[in-house]
């Protein structure tokens, strides 16, 4: 963590940090992007300071525009009846000209071993 982002992360609740021994399980999100797609615009890095702007599109053939942070792109919050599963593809850096839905709210939770 300290190699990427070179700063601790904040330790309070309200600044988006867990401590591990809070973590009663792990469970896969309804939310994720498919990892094919994510790791397409892991791959495309920043659309601008601090943001990634991409566009999802799904099987009914209907795309979506996305802005989150530069690490909150795993994450995003499906237009209602769509989920993970009709996910055809991403297009990183796309939808400027489109109405935008902002990313997930996530948390740190940095450990060592």
């Amino acid at each position: 963590y300290l190699k990427l982002w070179r700063f601790y992360p904040d330790r309070g609740r309200d600044k988006g940090y867990l401590e591990v021994e809070d973590i009663a399980s792990i469970a896969d999100s309804r939310f994720r992007l498919p990892a094919k797609f994510a790791n397409i615009l892991h791959a495309c890095g920043e659309s601008g300071m601090g943001y990634i702007i991409f566009t999802v599109e799904f099987r009914t053939g209907f795309k979506q525009a996305y802005v989150t942070g530069d690490v909150g792109d795993d994450f995003v919050r499906y237009p209602d009846g769509l989920g993970k599963e009709d996910v055809v593809g991403v297009t990183p850096h796309a939808g400027r000209d489109m109405e935008h839905i902002n990313g997930q709210k996530y948390s740190w939770c940095v450990f060592s071993e």
